[in-house]
Parts: structure tokens; sequence; C-alpha cells
């Protein structure tokens, strides 16, 4: 099996399509060295101070856990390709949070990208150099990725690694983020990426495919 398969693999966990497939990415994912591979992933949980009232049951972006947790689709997926593989994770954050109101966040999204921002990380990647494979999981903003994910791969030299691209979308599929990081990684082997419509992420809410800001 080579390397070409694994978003067409990991696209069949992210929506429990089968257990053999389910199966065959656990197998080939260990085989390919697991602690070798980085999950990382951007989504509006951890990156808004929601109320704790907030409406997670209307929302197509948000859902509270067993415990009652606030979780966003993207992190839903890398905490699933996680528990799949035992990869480690890194979730980026940044230092000025996005507002609770899905309307400001939206248009805070747009002006960041049409300034070109590069927001300010709270967090950062310890001992990148031990990672072959890059797992890159994030909602599409405006046809690409948030701001902070292009903040999060300038500020790493990903050079000689292998980057999978997974996005979530509400109809855009993957925009044109994969050239994007394309661009901003040009020494890095960026393989074809993998859509997801929010309804599949929760398997609950198939029904529901609106999944724009997460």
């Amino acid at each position: 099996m080579t390397k070409k398969k694994l978003p067409v693999i990991i696209s069949g966990v992210l929506l429990g399509i089968s257990i053999l497939v389910f199966t065959a990415a656990v197998i080939y994912l260990h085989a390919a060295n697991s602690e070798k591979t980085l999950i990382v992933y951007f989504t509006r949980v951890g990156n808004t101070d929601f109320s704790e009232n907030v409406d997670a049951v209307s929302s197509a972006s948000l859902r509270r856990n067993l415990s009652g947790e606030l979780e966003g689709n993207c992190e839903v997926m890398a905490n699933t390709l996680k528990k799949a593989t035992g990869a480690d994770i890194f979730a980026i954050t940044v230092d000025d949070k996005y507002p609770e109101s899905y309307e400001e966040t939206v248009s805070r999204a747009s002006e960041e990208q049409s300034d070109n921002a590069r927001p300010d990380l709270s967090a950062t990647v310890e001992n990148m150099d031990k990672y072959e494979k890059i797992i890159l999981i994030y909602p599409v903003w405006w046809s690409t990725m948030p701001m902070p994910v292009f903040t999060f791969l300038e500020s790493c030299d990903l050079s000689g690694k292998d980057i999978y691209p997974i996005s979530t979308h509400k109809g855009s599929f993957l925009g044109s983020s994969v050239d994007d990081i394309e661009k901003l990684c040009p020494d890095s082997e960026v393989h074809a990426g993998v859509p997801i419509a929010g309804g599949s992420v929760d398997y609950k809410r198939r029904e529901d495919t609106s999944l724009g800001i997460v």
C-alpha cells in the first residue's frame, strides 16, 4: 500500500464506511511508524471563549460530548484519528480569541483573509523534527484555510515532510486550501486532500450538512 492512498484511508476512518477500511487504516498508519505522524487541527472550540449556555444543539459546528464539554468538528476528527493510530496531536490556538457570535467570526475571518493576516499563535509544536507525516485538519473559511493555519505552516520547517490535508466544509470542499499549502510549503510533499461534509462528522446528524465556520 503506497502513501498516495492515505487520504482515501483517512476518509474511510472518519466516515466510518466499514470495519475493513477502519482496520486497514490502523494497520497502515502503525506500519508507517505512527510515532512519526503528527495530527494538527484547528477548530472554533479552543479558539473562542464560549459562554456556558451556548447553543450546541442547533449549531452545525458545535456539539457536546458525553461529559457535556463542547467539541468542534475538526477536533472530533482529530481525536478519532488519534485513537485509531496512536499518533501525536496538536491544536492550533490563537492569542486573540474569536467572537462567540457566528456572524462576527465570519466577519473577522473575512477581514483576516483580506488583510492576509497572520494571527499570533499561543502554542508551538515541540520537536517538530521527529515527525515525518503531518495530518492537517481544518475548516474551509472563505474558500481556504483559516489564517491561523497559514501562521502555523509558515512558522514550522516542514521541509521534506508529507502533508495530508483534511477539510470540513458546507459545499466548497477543499477550496483553494491545498494549493495554498503547496505555496506555503514548497519543500513538502502535499498529498491530495480529503474534504469532509459537516454532516458526516457526527454520525447522529448525517442529515445536517451546513458546516461552515467550525
